[in-house]
């Protein structure tokens, strides 16, 4: 059974302010009144003067009815319906409250969403998202959130004992060029795993186009594992656009040195239980995850849909490419610096399809 509150009359009010001077308590107060000692607690520090610390009977009414004056009105986006529906299909579409607002700020300014009177910022879209979800119970638009979290949630470091992997080398000796995403074809690679550990996906992540490649294996070991690095990133080595690849300890990257012989590029891992060493590849499965959740089997049905979930988060816009998507800044990358596509033709084809509009480049 729901509460019911009901608010502090003038008279009552007024006696807070009477009681108040004769030296009373809180508790004291509150026995009179017939309310919880939090109320008048609470009544003391919301409309008591701020400046002179006082508590007057008619000043905490005003501040009172002020207030009222202002709660329970639409804000900006319920009363826009235009800016609602643009905001909903974004979020249905994948984007984050942050892309919504630079993408689309970006294209207003490129002269594009004319129908739009404003884009508003992420924290209003933030608040519209929970407002939605605790005024109307709205599951849809909180199921639009990466983590599909109602409240935040404390990170708890869990660490797994792993076996050592030969010829490592650390993170420590990577080139600058690497580290400070200088260059394109330095890629950073991670698995994801199935329900009962039943097959994986190998997630590739380019470190400075944010390209993202996913490939299913069925089985972890090291030899399936480092044969399906080899196959996605072929294309890509054919343009000399694999010049490092960076893992973490997992007993499946093994076989890195196989990699790194055929291709004569250097490997390097992180140190264990240090993920953020790999920022890059930790964001994108965090992406991944949204459309496949932990604990999900995979399935064949789902196997069949990772070139849609890749082809969908590579066309997202990204703050740290000036919102672009990694596939439009990697064909604009190629395309200034005079590379060879010589890429496979459905890779080329979403290049071409995915660049931005000409108004905005």
């Amino acid at each position: 059974m729901s509460r019911k509150y009901k608010q502090l009359s003038l008279s009552q009010r007024h006696l807070i302010e009477f009681l108040l001077k004769q030296g009373k308590t809180n508790r004291a107060i509150a026995k009179e009144i017939g309310v919880s000692p939090s109320t008048i607690s609470r009544e003391i520090k919301r409309n008591g003067s701020p400046i002179y610390g006082k508590y007057t009977a008619e000043q905490a009414q005003k501040r009172r009815d002020k207030k009222r004056e202002n709660s329970n009105k639409k804000t900006i986006i319920e009363n826009n319906p235009k800016i609602e529906k643009y905001i909903r299909e974004k979020l249905k579409s994948g984007y984050s409250p942050e892309m919504i607002e630079k993408r689309g700020r970006m294209e207003k300014e490129a002269g594009l969403l004319k129908e739009l009177p404003f884009i508003p910022c992420k924290e209003t879209i933030y608040g519209y998202i929970y407002r939605s979800y605790k005024e109307k119970n709205d599951m849809e638009i909180i199921g639009c959130l990466k983590t599909r979290r109602k409240r935040r949630h404390k990170r708890i470091l869990k660490k797994k004992q792993r076996g050592v992997i030969r010829d490592r080398v650390f993170i420590d000796q990577r080139p600058r060029e690497v580290n400070e995403r200088m260059r394109i074809g330095d890629w950073e690679i991670d698995t994801i795993e199935g329900k009962g550990h039943k097959g994986i996906i190998v997630s590739m992540v380019e470190r400075m186009s944010r390209t993202l490649l996913l490939r299913y294996v069925p089985s972890k070991s090291a030899n399936a594992v480092c044969q399906t690095i080899i196959d996605a990133l072929a294309p890509f080595r054919q343009i000399g656009l694999v010049q490092s690849i960076t893992f973490d300890n997992g007993k499946e990257f093994a076989f890195h040195h196989t990699i790194a012989k055929k291709w004569n590029i250097p490997t390097f891992f992180t140190h264990p239980y240090s993920a953020w060493e790999k920022g890059t590849i930790e964001r994108f499965n965090k992406d991944v995850r949204f459309y496949i959740p932990k604990k999900t089997p995979l399935t064949d049905n789902l196997v069949q849909q990772l070139p849609l979930i890749q082809e969908t988060i590579n066309t997202l816009p990204r703050k740290v490419l000036g919102y672009l998507s990694p596939y439009e800044y990697l064909f604009y990358v190629l395309s200034n610096q005079n590379y060879s596509l010589n890429l496979n033709h459905s890779l080329k084809n979403n290049l071409l399809h995915f660049q931005l509009e000409s108004a905005i480049l």
